[in-house]
């Protein structure tokens, strides 16, 4: 997959390279360490530590592309031990247009508050579960948006190379605004409502020589969210299929969780309230 990506990448970028938009940016931590006796902290031998990033970002019409150079030589303090070596974390190609938006590579996706899903990186955590593989956005009418996606998850960064978690993610999501969907017929209804379903599995073979354990486990759930003048309000939940694992103990209990927020702004106030609640919910590579 990774070969089949870049090979599409230098095909189609090569011949557009004179046409087109280009962005990017560069990135470098570095870190001296020095001997600090008050904390009985002791200089070690790689007395300086680098992260270092390059973007690079191409446009041109519907086509896009784009790339990462990671760089640890070696990871900063308080980096996890798995990031190091110097190599592309980062890359896709796509095409995109008001009606569909095709991605095959590395993306970040969320679905709704990022219950059944979030993909996302923080580079000050050193954090990272980028996606690999395809997403496909479809808008067939204006107000009502339907993504697919299908891949693996972003683990580790070692020796220069991005590592896959083992399990592969298949997901559905849609949403609808009722207002931009039918506006005639909600033109006076003083109430914006957007509406929004979600759906995930991941397929992960089961090698656990004490339990059977389920190798499809899906989550699915609905959400919603109002505006009324000044005020918002918006919820979600989840449900998740039987999923022992190391996180609640191996049990096979099913999982949840459910988020609401309420809010109210104007020029010079405002205030928001939030509720959580979760059990059993996470996905983790490994049993």
């Amino acid at each position: 997959m990774n070969k089949f990506i870049s090979l599409l990448f230098v095909i189609a970028v090569l011949p557009a390279f004179s046409q087109g938009n280009f962005t990017g940016n560069i990135e470098s931590t570095f870190q001296y360490l020095n001997d600090d006796p008050v904390i009985n902290a002791l200089q070690p031998p790689s007395k300086g530590l680098i992260n270092s990033y390059m973007n690079v970002f191409y446009t041109h019409s519907g086509f896009k592309a784009g790339l990462r150079l990671e760089s640890y030589l070696p990871r900063i303090q308080g980096y996890p031990n798995r990031f190091d070596g110097t190599g592309i974390g980062y890359r896709y190609v796509g095409y995109a247009n008001a009606k569909v938006d095709i991605t095959l590579g590395h993306f970040y996706e969320q679905f709704g508050n990022g219950l059944a899903l979030r993909s996302y990186e923080d580079r000050a955590l050193g954090y990272d579960n980028v996606l690999d593989g395809a997403r496909i956005i479809f808008k067939p009418v204006v107000g009502v948006q339907i993504k697919g996606i299908y891949g693996k998850q972003r683990l580790s960064f070692t020796d220069g190379k991005v590592v896959q978690s083992s399990g592969i993610v298949r997901a559905l999501d849609g949403e609808i605004n009722l207002k931009d969907a039918f506006p005639k017929k909600l033109a006076t209804f003083p109430v914006d409502m957007v509406l929004g379903a979600s759906f995930v599995s991941k397929y992960q073979e089961d090698d656990d020589d004490e339990l059977i354990l389920p190798e499809n486990v899906a989550a699915y759930g609905g959400r919603m969210k109002l505006l009324y003048k000044n005020f918002s309000l918006d919820g979600e939940y989840i449900q998740k299929e039987q999923d022992p694992s190391l996180d609640n103990g191996k049990i096979y209990n099913f999982g949840h969780a459910a988020v609401v927020n309420f809010g109210y702004s104007k020029k010079g106030f405002g205030f928001s309230l939030s509720a959580k609640s979760a059990d059993s919910i996470r996905y983790r590579d490994g049993k």
